[in-house]
Parts: structure tokens; sequence; C-alpha cells
């Protein structure tokens, strides 16, 4: 018995096969690959990170590119494109010509504009610092007259917040002494001195203190009330150090900074304030910013001592510009 075989179901099979070989020939036959490097006309140097794109095509993925570091670039692009444009800031754009090969290298070489100039170097003068016409110095002198307002005494009613921090440590530890074998697990616990960093010192924390307070204030009858809201401390073994006597040496060691005041005691040595009366006097000002997000808008003022062999400070203050110059802010150093 002979099988039936249906003319017309093997012709639409055999062209179906015919059809799919064709199209993967096509899929395989539509791209090309082209490297190369973009190098300068006279010098032959490449040139990294010049742009190389495919003429005509739309700025889709493969059909635009950037040299690497040594100026090599590759594209992968249909071969209906037979042109290639490099483009670089100071430097002509060059078109090349590409052929329908599958893999192919193209050297394109770019010229240099005729507009090129050569490097130009400005050095601005010197100016000597001068209280005379000096914003910043203008500007302090507002905070200094304002002083009496904005300062606690002259308030009818404050409260505010207080963070205290105290820590004592051992400075100035050489290096040979932080890289004991004994502290190889524990370099965590030196702190690089932030005034001496370049000097390459160090700082091993032994106490800290810290306490949160809310503190309320009344003129007259004048009255300062505060709630500790949180304390802890980091402490010596108290068989040995008595570390409450030790608290009460530092808080009479350090009183209570008051910016307004005309000179700051620390550790037995008094500071003249950067808002003193006679602070422009003996500190250089100048306004390094201006802060628009927060309300009312500050003031970064940057102060530093004249004569660095002074009791001064160097820092930055924030000074609001509502009209009240006060100061919102500190960090003296």
């Amino acid at each position: 018995m002979r099988a039936k075989i249906n003319a017309t179901t093997f012709i639409t099979k055999l062209f179906f096969s015919i059809t799919l070989v064709l199209t993967v020939s096509m899929a395989f036959a539509q791209n090309k690959t082209v490297t190369g490097t973009v190098r300068d006309a006279k010098t032959k140097n490449p040139i990294p990170y010049a742009t190389v794109a495919v003429v005509g095509a739309p700025a889709s993925a493969g059909t635009t590119t950037s040299t690497n570091a040594n100026g090599e670039y590759k594209l992968v692009f249909p071969t209906s494109y037979v042109k290639i444009r490099a483009s670089y800031i100071g430097y002509d754009s060059k078109d090349a010509f590409v052929t329908n090969d599958a893999t192919q290298t193209k050297e394109i070489l770019m010229d240099q504009q005729d507009n090129m100039l050569e490097e130009v170097v400005v050095k601005a003068k010197k100016k000597k610092y001068s209280n005379k016409d000096n914003p910043a110095v203008a500007l302090i002198r507002k905070v200094i007259e304002n002083k009496e307002k904005n300062r606690l005494s002259g308030q009818q009613y404050a409260e505010f917040d207080q963070y205290e921090k105290m820590s004592l440590g051992l400075s100035n530890l050489s290096e040979k002494f932080v890289n004991k074998k004994i502290f190889k697990n524990y370099q965590f616990l030196f702190e690089t001195d932030d005034s001496a960093k370049t000097a390459n010192k160090y700082v091993l924390p032994a106490f800290i203190e810290e306490k949160m307070s809310k503190v309320y204030y009344r003129k007259d009858p004048s009255k300062t009330k505060q709630y500790i809201l949180g304390d802890q401390r980091a402490q010596f073994d108290p068989r040995f150090i008595d570390n409450d006597g030790l608290t009460a040496y530092f808080n009479k060691l350090y009183e209570q900074v008051d910016i307004y005041d005309n000179n700051i005691s620390l550790v037995t040595n008094q500071f003249l304030s950067p808002i003193a009366n006679s602070a422009p006097t003996f500190y250089k000002f100048f306004i390094t910013d201006t802060i628009k997000t927060v309300q009312p808008w500050l003031v970064e003022l940057s102060f530093f001592p004249r004569n660095k062999a002074d009791m001064l400070f160097k820092g930055q203050l924030y000074v609001t510009l509502d009209g009240n110059y006060a100061v919102q802010g500190a960090n003296m150093t």
C-alpha cells in the first residue's frame, strides 16, 4: 500500500523552510562592526573621548560612541550606512567611508582648527586686606550694634535645647605607638586630631560625657532652669578614678560659652570673641556664602586672626538677614 502525499502541503513546507533560511541569513548579514583609532593628523597621538557616529543613522545603541583613553572606538551598525564621522572640541570634524565587510578597521586622522588659542594664565594681584569698604566688616559692625537685643539676656523669656559633650584623651600619639601589636584589632579607637592631621598626630579617647538638656530662661526676676533629658558617660574604672570629681573639674575648667561676651574663657585663658566690640581691629572678616534654604536667610562670615600669636579664634559665623543681624550659629576653633 503506497502512502499518498499532499502536493500542496509539501510545497508549503518547502517554501517555509527556504524562507526561514533566507531570513536567518539576512539577520546575520545586516550588521557590520567597525573598529579603529582616532588620532591627531600632525602628531599621530590618539585623541581620547572623541565622538564617533554613523552619518545619517538615528542616535540609537551602537550608532554613536566615544573613544577610550587610548583613542580607540568600536561601532556596530547596519550595512546600509557607509560613512562615519569623528568630532572633538578644537578639531575639524572628519568623515570616513566604510565598506560592507562584516568586520573592518578604520583609522581616522583629525586636523586641529586654525583658531586654537595659546594657553593664557591670568593672575590677580594680591589685594591687601582692609576694613575700609569691606562689606564683611560692615556686616559684623551691624552684628555688634545689635548684640544687646539678640543675646539671651536681651529676651524677657527664652527656651532652648542644649547639647554638651566633654571628652578627655591622650594626644600627640606617635605612629609607632598606634601600630603596636596590642592595638592591631582596635585601630578604630584612634582618632586623627583635626587640628593636626597633616602632622600625623592621633588622639586616644579615654573619657567622654554627653548631656542633652532643655533650658528655660526668665529675665525679670532673673531665673534659669535646666532639665536634663539624657546623660551618658564612657568613663574610667571607678576603682581608680573619681569620675564625678573629674566631671566637676571639667565643668569648672570649661565655662559656658556666650559668643556675645567680649571675652570667652577657655581653660583659664581668655579669647577675644569674633563679635567683640573691638573684633574688626583684631580679626579679618570675609563673606563666604549666602544660605537661602532656611528662613530667615543667613550669611556665612568667615573670620581669621590678623596676628596668629594673639589669643583668637578662627571659623564661621551665620548671621540672619532679617534686619536683626543675630548670630544663629557659629563654628569656632
